[in-house]
């Protein structure tokens, strides 16, 4: 029976591999996808004063250029020369092919990619020498968030000196089926394992009301509609950009709140624009009186809070917790914003006696990879030692299974992109000839069922 079951199996296998697509992309993503924003390169930070910013080096589709920082859209390239500082890279959704080029001596507290179902690879090149995390204070130098994407690369190549280190690991990648790495030309070795989350109940709404003061704006599409247009700025007072934001009046709060699934539906609620004539060729345009200066409204508004965890009292009365989680809020729902709760603090509960809310636990298939190692050194021309490899074992949890199998058919037919040479590459060519076929997966599948025995590959 099992002789005869080995056909089918492979064949369900086959119309499996074929029938899922292949979700990575090259290239940064130029349009938005599911109401998300277009792809993103950020250069991240927090100065003296501990305020957060966030300085753009290609947003919108527009490049914004950067000393020491350029970004060339046709060659999907950031070039750093000699850069240093206490930056992090933040890109999102620049593809498989977003290349990093070293010149000089460079030095970035972190690189943190994300995918949002598009691709999230990451090539370093150059002449230089990049040092990532060089305080040794980051988790890790390198993180990438596939957010279940397909198979995430790392290129190392064998010109420049790059130097990684992090307190638990030196790279990391979450929520992706498989990684590949290689330096220049060989498999980075990575460590894999299952995780697990329990899911906590969230919670999200408006705190903290305040007077605040509008630059009123007028919207073509909507103009009996409330909507502020404001100039950014960055950390040197350099003009970056306009974004425009729409507000809600709710008359039984008497107050402002500001309309954050309006525009791209992701939690900024704003538009954002390179100039004020951009912004008018979009239909947004600043309110000005009779002497032309810009018109402003004072409103009382409450700011958002977004994705607080929820915690009980013996009662059953909930709460959630703010600011270093030292101040328990109660909270009830807005009327007129869906979803959304006014947060009020209740200085008199003890955080002491709460216990957080958990009303579901979610088994999500997602796996960690990370380098073993706290710190990551290559040098030109050193290459990476090649990985012990178990033959047949392509999702490394140490058995031979069905699920290989699979994953070697999705490779044979390009579904899987992993790299030759790398670890899973050579875990899927049971042969030994150089190439990933239906064999090599009949094979691994022969195995799973001990109709073969893989000492013998």
């Amino acid at each position: 029976m099992k002789k005869k079951a080995i056909p089918l199996l492979l064949a369900a296998l086959m119309v499996f591999a074929l029938s899922l697509p292949a979700l990575a992309g090259n290239g940064p993503q130029e349009v938005p996808a599911d109401d998300w924003y277009p792809a993103v390169l950020l250069l991240e930070r927090t100065d003296s004063e501990h305020m957060f910013q966030q300085i753009p080096l290609f947003i919108d589709n527009t490049v914004k250029p950067m000393e020491g920082a350029l970004y060339d859209k046709a060659t999907n390239t950031l070039t750093l020369t000699d850069f240093r500082g206490d930056y992090e890279i933040m890109c999102d959704r620049m593809g498989d092919d977003f290349t990093i080029r070293v010149e000089g001596d460079c030095a970035l507290d972190q690189i943190d990619c994300w995918s949002k179902e598009w691709g999230n690879g990451l090539r370093i090149t150059g002449t230089g020498t990049l040092t990532l995390n060089p305080k040794k204070n980051e988790q890790a130098g390198i993180i990438f968030h596939a957010e279940n994407g397909a198979a995430t690369p790392l290129t190392v190549d064998g010109s420049v000196t790059l130097s990684i280190y992090g307190t638990a690991s030196a790279i990391q990648v979450f929520g992706a089926e498989s990684f590949s790495a290689t330096a220049d030309g060989a498999p980075i070795v990575f460590d894999r394992k299952p995780k697990m989350f329990e899911g906590s109940v969230l919670v999200q709404g408006y705190v903290d009301i305040s007077s605040m003061k509008l630059p009123l704006c007028r919207c073509e599409a909507d103009p009996e509609g409330i909507y502020a247009i404001y100039e950014n700025f960055d950390y040197e007072g350099s003009f970056t950009g306009m974004s425009v934001s729409r507000y809600i009046y709710l008359e039984k709060y008497d107050m402002y709140f500001r309309d954050y699934e309006w525009a791209h539906g992701d939690y900024s609620g704003e538009r954002r624009f390179s100039t004020a004539e951009d912004a008018a060729k979009a239909g947004f345009t600043a309110l000005l009186d009779e002497k032309g200066e810009q018109v402003w409204l004072s409103v009382t508004g409450p700011q958002r809070h977004v994705y607080r965890n929820l915690y009980e009292d013996a009662e059953g009365n909930r709460y959630i917790l703010m600011y270093d989680d030292d101040l328990a809020y109660s909270f009830e729902p807005i009327e007129g914003l869906d979803g959304e709760y006014l947060f009020t603090p209740v200085p008199e509960v003890d955080i002491d006696t709460l216990d957080e809310v958990f009303e579901e636990m979610i088994l999500e298939g997602l796996y960690d990879f990370s380098y073993p190692e706290k710190e990551f050194v290559h040098t030109p021309g050193s290459g990476d030692p090649t990985p012990s490899v178990m033959l047949g074992d392509v999702d490394n949890d140490g058995k031979i299974t069905a699920s290989d199998a699979r994953l070697a058919l999705r490779r044979a037919v390009d579904l899987e992109t992993y790299p030759v040479g790398s670890r899973e590459y050579i875990a899927c060519d049971v042969d030994k000839d150089g190439k990933v076929t239906a064999s090599d997966a009949r094979k691994i599948l022969r195995a799973a069922v001990s109709l073969e025995d893989p000492a013998k590959w």
